[in-house]
């Protein structure tokens, strides 16, 4: 989907509709993944699924982040296993 189609167009005008639509902020946060996955989906599937599993294992590190401790050097592991 290049930037100056008609397709990107009616793309974006549908993702900026529904997320001033809603009301919530997760449901909005969800809307703007699914509605990246789809973008990059459409340029090239194997970059949606790069995108999906880097989300995939930043969410898991951050977890594991908040679960250690703060000063301790397992959060820094954690943190430098993310980069």
């Amino acid at each position: 989907m290049l930037f100056n189609s008609l397709t990107f167009v009616v793309f974006f005008v549908v993702v900026v509709t529904a997320y001033w639509s809603i009301r919530s902020w997760n449901a909005r946060k969800n809307l703007l993944v699914v509605a990246s996955y789809v973008f990059y989906g459409a340029w090239n599937p194997p970059f949606a699924a790069l995108l999906f599993s880097t989300t995939a294992m930043d969410f898991w590190l951050g977890r594991r982040i908040a679960k250690a401790k703060v000063s301790g050097r397992v959060a820094r592991g954690w943190l430098a296993a993310s980069a």
